[in-house]
């Protein structure tokens, strides 16, 4: 018979030390995971290079931000399958395929946009832009800035409402 990795409970009247030692055993696995992305981070102003320009070098920093967050996403639903909480995991494992579809789009040598049209397969033209790597990364972050912009005004927009209803 398997042993099932048991996890400590956590007691609010514990005092801090054996919380703390319950705490360290059952996030022993995320703890482990956080220090090596950590040394892996603190290890990315040696790999990006000053002295050498080009295009990949500076395309770096954006697909590896993305995939520690993939790689957290990951861990977070193993927890959660291991807690037979498939549903509540199942979005998280959702988003963490789309964060890798995106690594992917921008970290391709060559990329292609296209779009079916009545059966057909048609290149979508970009007005004469080149879909490269830095070109990428710039309509990513681009995005990404439109994105916050957009939920800080529905935030606003929210109070605003639940002033005036008040």
């Amino acid at each position: 018979m398997q042993k099932v990795n048991q996890r400590p409970m956590i007691n609010p009247m514990m005092d801090d030390d054996s919380a703390q030692g319950a705490i360290r055993i059952s996030l022993q696995d995320e703890l482990n995971d956080a220090a090596e992305m950590l040394r892996f981070g603190l290890g990315l102003p040696e790999l990006i290079r000053p002295d050498v320009h080009d295009e990949f070098q500076g395309s770096l920093i954006v697909p590896i931000g993305l995939f520690v967050k993939a790689s957290m996403s990951f861990r977070g639903a193993c927890l959660l399958c291991e807690s037979n909480l498939h549903r509540t995991a199942a979005p998280i494992i959702r988003s963490m395929f789309e964060t890798f579809l995106t690594i992917a789009f921008l970290l391709r040598r060559n990329v292609s946009l296209q779009h079916f049209d009545k059966g057909v397969l048609r290149p979508i033209k970009l007005l004469g832009k080149k879909l490269t790597r830095d070109f990428r990364m710039a309509m990513y972050a681009a995005w990404c800035v439109v994105k916050q912009e957009l939920a800080i005004e529905c935030n606003a927009s929210a109070r605003v409402r639940q002033s005036a209803s008040h």
